[in-house]
C-alpha cells in the first residue's frame, strides 16, 4: 500500500557468489558518452554533358538511389576516399574540384555517420558499376526526383546552384551584352 509520501516498494540488490555487490553497476542518470560518428566521403560527379552520377545500392545495402560514398580506409584522406569510392562503386575516374560540405545521419544499424562531399568532374559518359549496383548519369532535375534521401537532394541543389553562379560570373560581360536592346 502506497500513501502520500510513500515511495512504494524498495528494490533490493543482492550480492551472489557469481555477482559481487561491487560488480553491480550503480544506477545513475548519467548518459553513456556517444561514440563519434564514423567518417566517410563521396562525390557529386558531373560529366561533360552536365549530368550527375547516381548509384542505386543493392537491397542488402538499403536499395537507395544516392551518390557514391564509403568508409575512410586507414591512412587515407577524405579526398582519396571519395575518389576511390567513385571508382570502386561506379567504375568512373574523376577529379575533385572543391569540397561541398558534410551530411550527418544514422544508418539502418543505428551507426552515426558523417560524410564529406566533393564536387567532381569526369570525362566519362557511362558508368560501369560493381556487381549488384546500378549507376547512371542523369540530368540534375531527374536526379533530384530519383534521390532517396532529402540531404542528398539538398546537396545536389547546392552544387548546381554554385555551378550556375560560377558559370554566370565567368560570362557576366557576355550575358549583359546580350540583354541590351
Amino acid at each position: 500500500m502506497t500513501g502520500k509520501g510513500d515511495p512504494g516498494p524498495a528494490r533490493l540488490t543482492v550480492a551472489t557468489p557469481t555477482r559481487p555487490l561491487d560488480a553491480i553497476p550503480a544506477q545513475t542518470n548519467e548518459r553513456r558518452p556517444r561514440r563519434p560518428p564514423v567518417p566517410g566521403a563521396g562525390g557529386l560527379v558531373f560529366n561533360p554533358r552536365e549530368k550527375v552520377l547516381l548509384i542505386k545500392y543493392p537491397p542488402s545495402r538499403g536499395g537507395a538511389w544516392a551518390f557514391p560514398k564509403g568508409h575512410v580506409e586507414p591512412g587515407e584522406s577524405l579526398e582519396q576516399t571519395a575518389l576511390r569510392e567513385v571508382q570502386e562503386e561506379c567504375g568512373v575516374r574523376a577529379s575533385i574540384e572543391r569540397r561541398l560540405g558534410e551530411t550527418h545521419y544514422s544508418n539502418s544499424r543505428g551507426v552515426r555517420r558523417v560524410i564529406t562531399w566533393f564536387y567532381m568532374l569526369t570525362s566519362d559518359v557511362r558508368a560501369a558499376p560493381e556487381p549488384g549496383f546500378r549507376a547512371v548519369f542523369l540530368p540534375p532535375k531527374e536526379a533530384l526526383r530519383r534521390l532517396t534521401h532529402a540531404p542528398d537532394r539538398e546537396s545536389l541543389q547546392r552544387a548546381t546552384q554554385a555551378s550556375e553562379v560560377n558559370a554566370g560570373q565567368s560570362n557576366v560581360g557576355a550575358a549583359s551584352a546580350e540583354e541590351e536592346p
